[in-house]
């Protein structure tokens, strides 16, 4: 009985030993931005430019903003919890009669890596 219970005492040992082992050489995880998706959705003279920016679900933090030829917003910055892999920007664009006062918009994200999408509401949202 001796035998067995010190048998499991050093198997649990090394198991807890080797999972430690195996965890210090992997590191800590890093948030990565794997795409950058735009949906488009008109209700009206508005266009909504969906923006959905999908991650490897690690912690960390996610800044993007919106440009246009009219100008660029301001940086948004989001932090992301642990297992959740989508944050969802949004921009509202608006069709003035015949005019395309933006007819360039676009997503970037900025950390924790340079990615951008780019749409173009005056004609995608016709």
């Amino acid at each position: 009985m001796t035998f067995c219970v010190l048998t499991v005492a050093v198997v649990l040992t090394a198991a807890v030993t080797l999972f430690v082992v195996f965890e210090q050489r992997r590191g800590p995880s890093q948030l990565r931005v794997d795409s950058v998706t735009l949906w488009k959705h008109q209700v009206g003279t508005t266009c909504t430019l969906i923006g959905v920016i999908t991650t490897n679900g690690e912690e960390g933090t996610i800044a993007y903003g919106w440009t246009s030829e009219t100008g660029t917003g301001p940086v948004i910055t989001e932090p992301v919890g642990n297992g959740r892999e989508q944050v969802e920007a949004r921009y509202d664009w608006h069709a003035e009669g015949t005019q395309t006062l933006d007819p360039v918009v676009s997503l970037q994200v900025l950390q924790p890596e340079l990615k951008q999408v780019i749409a173009h509401p005056a004609t995608d949202c016709r």
